[in-house]
């Protein structure tokens, strides 16, 4: 994806989080009419815009724009809760055999994550 294809990225995440573009205009403090020009890339946002809407849909910068096709996530933008979740989640599954089922402790583990994320 390339910065030509900002739009639909912003589209894509706006959808993803179930948002309209009214809510991203009204977490941003623009208007509706911003937020429709940024996804059919009439119109780019401004750095200050940029940064807001990583953390808004907790994504790098470099995803955003497209420079970056992958997905990461951005640690700073996560609570105390969730970052303690996934260093459990690395830490329990790090020597995992292949092939073997989850424990109940993998699954409990999993269940959390849900729950600190959806949230």
């Amino acid at each position: 994806m390339y910065m030509l294809d900002f739009g639909e990225r912003l589209r894509a995440l706006r959808k993803e989080k179930g948002y309209t573009q009214k809510v991203i205009a009204e977490k941003m403090n623009v208007s509706q009419n911003t937020v429709v020009r940024w996804e059919n890339n009439y119109k780019f946002p401004t750095q200050n815009n940029l940064i807001q809407l990583s953390r808004i849909f907790h994504v790098s910068l470099d995803y955003l724009v497209g420079i970056e096709r992958k997905r990461t996530i951005v640690v700073e933008q996560l609570t105390q809760e969730q970052i303690t979740v996934l260093n459990t989640l690395v830490l329990e599954f790090q020597f995992r055999q292949k092939g073997t089922g989850l424990t109940q402790r993998q699954m409990n583990i999993l269940n959390a994550v849900i729950v600190a994320f959806t949230k």
